[in-house]
């Protein structure tokens, strides 16, 4: 079974018995793993190990043989119940705990019986990561995202720790689930009553000798009209909510009043259900632990049904003519998905190595540009050089609120076919709360929303880099009005 408690991890007790195999395997002479830490200065350079701290998972024999080693002794362990790992901030020797988290967490949770359990029982989705990972289904109620390794290596330039996508993904979920370890300041009870509720993380984690598997709960909201299911905003948005609107639009037995009232509805279920819950849970992280998501189109936005609703509705009637139109609204938005993500404790960030394709797209134009800066510049200063407008921390809602206008554009307002400048004006009569709340939110100019508008249009897609685009381009535009 599942074990909720995250990872089951416990680092003083297991990294104890870890330890002991390690001093025995010296003995053994088993000194020749390549050490996990490298700086910009000795990246190249294999450096053996000089305590127990240095040996990790690698794919020679010495260090599987240590490694079946450590899961025989763990496993003995696997069915009682552990306390989380606990990192003190404040304790001088925080970094080095982090280090030792980071080159220990797979050992740790070394089972490749368990493993192999879920690759034989597991729906593979046809969907596939610029990280090379590969997602399934496991048991109808959790997402698996599996990843081949060959190493753990951390890359330490100045202050700033470069994970592998895996690792990174592994540490930013510990940080999202449980903040309370970073920052001692934190609230439990509000984070566990206003926050950990629009948040979806690892549940459960295990490896082999090259592969680790991801364990995440698979939410869905149904849609009991269609006999369909969405698992994430992108898919209820488009699917659901434009397709019903439209049909509104085109059904002759709606008045220009009575759409307009619907739309009026929408555009306050926006705001009120979906776009200021979710910011309230970004700023939350991004106050705490300086989180940027980085990649928040809004299909990596997963959605969960509102509990004690047993209906469509679940709002009192609050958005009635939307629920009479087969619009879902008994659904609250999820964040998820942090292989992209970053996070800054203090003067120590951590942040996603590039693979081999992310450095390539840095040297094309229109697919790279400010997303890269972004995601995997430890020293970005995001509206100073890159865009002298948007500050580093409202990124990820300027993405977000792009996403919603490619799809808003989607919208039929009349039947004949519009151009830009009047899906333009419908969307700024009819979604006034939605322009007025990002507008303030984010302190832009009038001229600056209608260009955002404008590229919106141009570049609208279902790809990140789509976004980018746009942004790229609202940029360079206020570079030359400055």
């Amino acid at each position: 079974m599942i074990n909720n408690k995250l990872y089951n991890i416990n680092m003083s007790k297991k990294l104890e018995k870890i330890e002991d195999n390690l001093h025995e395997s010296k003995k053994n002479n088993i000194q020749n793993n390549n050490i996990l830490i490298s700086s910009k200065k000795s990246s190249k350079k294999i450096i053996k190990p000089q305590n127990t701290n240095d040996v990790v998972i690698n794919s020679n024999n010495k260090s599987k043989k240590l490694s079946k080693k450590l899961s025989r002794n763990l496993s003995k362990k696997s069915s009682k119940k552990f306390k989380n790992y606990k990192i003190n901030i404040n304790n001088l020797s925080f970094v080095d705990k982090i280090k030792q988290y980071i080159k220990n967490v797979l050992i740790i949770n070394y089972n490749p019986q368990k493993v192999s359990d879920v690759l034989e029982n597991i729906k593979t989705l046809k969907i596939k990561s610029g990280s090379g990972a590969i997602f399934g289904i496991y048991k109808n109620d959790y997402i698996v995202k599996i990843y081949n390794y060959k190493d753990t290596k951390i890359v330490i330039k100045k202050n700033c720790f470069y994970l592998k996508r895996i690792m990174n993904e592994i540490i930013i979920n510990l940080a999202i689930s449980q903040p309370f370890l970073f920052n001692s300041a934190i609230n439990k009870e509000y984070f566990a009553n206003e926050i950990k509720p629009y948040t979806n993380y690892l549940v459960d984690i295990a490896s082999n000798q090259n592969q680790v598997y991801l364990l995440t709960n698979f939410l869905q909201v149904e849609d009991k009209f269609k006999n369909k299911k969405y698992s994430d905003l992108f898919s209820i948005i488009s699917n659901n909510h434009i397709q019903n609107i439209n049909i509104f639009i085109k059904e002759e037995k709606y008045s220009k009043e009575k759409i307009k009232e619907i739309l009026e509805q929408y555009d306050i279920f926006l705001i009120e259900e979906v776009i200021k819950p979710f910011i309230k849970v970004i700023r939350y992280y991004q106050n705490n632990l300086g989180f940027i998501h980085s990649d928040l189109k809004i299909n990596n936005i997963f959605i969960k049904e509102k509990e004690h609703s047993s209906d469509n509705s679940g709002n009192n009637n609050k958005y009635d003519l939307l629920e009479k139109g087969k619009i879902i609204t008994n659904f609250i938005p999820i964040l998820a998905d942090f292989d992209n993500s970053s996070i800054n404790l203090g003067k120590l960030k951590i942040l996603p190595q590039r693979y081999l394709v992310n450095k390539i797209a840095r040297f094309i134009p229109n697919i790279a540009g400010i997303v890269d800066d972004v995601r995997y510049n430890c020293e970005i200063n995001f509206g100073i050089s890159v865009c002298p407008k948007f500050k580093l921390y409202n990124f990820d809602l300027l993405s977000m609120m792009i996403n919603l206008l490619f799809e808003l554009y989607k919208i039929k307002f009349t039947e004949k076919q519009e151009n830009e400048l009047n899906l333009r004006n419908n969307i700024k009569m009819y979604f006034p709360k939605f322009i007025s709340f990002y507008m303030q939110e984010l302190e832009l100019t009038q001229d600056i929303f209608d260009e955002i508008m404008k590229q919106s249009y141009i570049n609208k897609g279902t790809n990140f880099y789509n976004i980018n685009n746009t942004i790229r381009h609202v940029c360079s535009y206020k570079n030359k009005k400055k």
